[in-house]
């Protein structure tokens, strides 16, 4: 017997039993809420169970409380009917409104979370309405935070961590109102009069720490941040097919990019960044008797760090090659057409003995000649 009370607004309420032992747990059972209601499950394992409630988005187990762990065992005997009688207790709830930055993007509103631990499941969780009301239930006494999650970013309500958020005491029939303004960054970013498609934007707070990665659309070349406070922050786009990875506003480090600062609640900055296009480095492959080489892999190096870059090409028809978004820097080039045959620049095949190519100011680099030896 579950005696639920009718504040529920004649909700579903979802019972379900959990073994604590392995038993195979029955099937749940759906009731509408308000009074007495018997609920009987026909065929159960023996074993050992706990009882836990769903309404509203929220789940509490029997009685009431929101840790699994303290709530009652029910031990079961397939011999003999086992009887069980509880009330769930009023709600409490955690309420308001969410608006801000989501709205003024017109995008999908944010998941909000009640935890009692940073790890545990979520006491309640849902999305708000298309207005942004939200209504997070409780049925036992908790001491809960509030977690905000918007794409890849989730924060805590009013701190930077679990344990420096604030603290909602919550239990049943209370209510607390909490309205919610999200700050964001958004923009577009544009290259050589078009703008950029799936490139990497990351986010990092005041003290460099990164706080959130996205990726622009495919159609507009769309960046978006949206469960922001005020503050200060950077941003770094990282590299593409012809750009270099680069802080705003075109900046080489943390340390000079170009603040972004959110002054209000509910705040959304808008920017439209322009990419930073790198050096190419571009010549041609011939193997050891001056024949062009068509398919010859060429890649940069740093010789200060003995590693390969990220930068490479294949040479094309003629033997051409041409490597794209070269930040400045110090580079050795190595050419290879299948194993043994390879060569480092300007004709050695020691990597100690390789000579080096610089780039500044970001300008283009031509006319290299890789030349396998006899």
């Amino acid at each position: 017997m579950l005696d639920v009370p009718s504040r529920l607004d004649g909700r579903e309420v979802t019972v379900s039993m959990h073994s604590s032992n392995g038993a195979p747990a029955p099937a749940a059972k759906d009731l509408v809420s308000g009074g007495m209601a018997e609920l009987r499950f026909p065929v159960v394992a023996a074993g050992e169970y706990r009882i836990r409630i769903e309404a509203g988005h929220s789940h509490v187990w029997l009685p009431a409380t929101h840790d699994e762990a303290a709530a009652e065992v029910i031990r079961v005997d397939p011999l003999q009917e086992t009887v069980y009688q509880a009330s769930l207790p009023e709600r409490g709830m955690l309420a308001g409104s969410v608006t801000g930055s989501w709205e003024r993007m017109a995008t999908t509103p944010p998941a909000l979370g009640l935890y009692a631990s940073p790890e545990g499941d979520p006491i309640s969780l849902l999305r708000p309405t298309s207005d942004g009301e939200y209504q997070l239930w409780v049925f036992a006494p908790v001491r809960a935070r509030l977690r905000i999650s918007t794409f890849d970013h989730r924060r805590w309500h009013g701190g930077s961590s679990f344990e420096e958020a604030e603290v909602f005491e919550l239990g049943p029939g209370d209510e607390i109102r909490q309205d919610i303004a999200l700050s964001g960054i958004a923009g577009e970013l544009g290259f050589g009069g078009s703008l950029s498609r799936r490139t990497t934007v990351v986010l990092h707070d005041a003290s460099g720490e990164e706080i959130a990665p996205d990726r622009t659309d495919g159609d507009r070349g769309l960046f978006r941040f949206l469960n922001l406070v005020p503050g200060t922050y950077a941003m770094r786009i990282e590299e593409g097919p012809t750009w270099i990875a680069h802080w705003y506003d075109r900046a080489d480090s943390f340390q000079d990019a170009t603040p972004i600062t959110i002054t209000e609640p509910g705040e959304l900055v808008w920017l439209e960044p322009s990419l930073l296009e790198g050096a190419s480095i571009s010549g041609t492959f011939f193997d050891a008797v001056g024949e062009p080489i068509v398919g010859g892999y060429v890649e940069l190096v740093e010789p200060a760090e003995d590693r390969s870059l990220d930068h490479r090409s294949m040479s094309g028809p003629g033997g051409a090659f041409r490597i794209l978004a070269v930040p400045d820097g110090v580079y050795g080039i190595h050419g290879r057409a299948g194993y043994p045959r390879d060569v480092w620049f300007p004709g050695t095949t020691d990597p100690d003995s390789a000579g080096t190519i610089t780039v500044a100011g970001h300008a283009d680099v031509t006319g290299i000649v890789l030349q396998l030896l006899e």
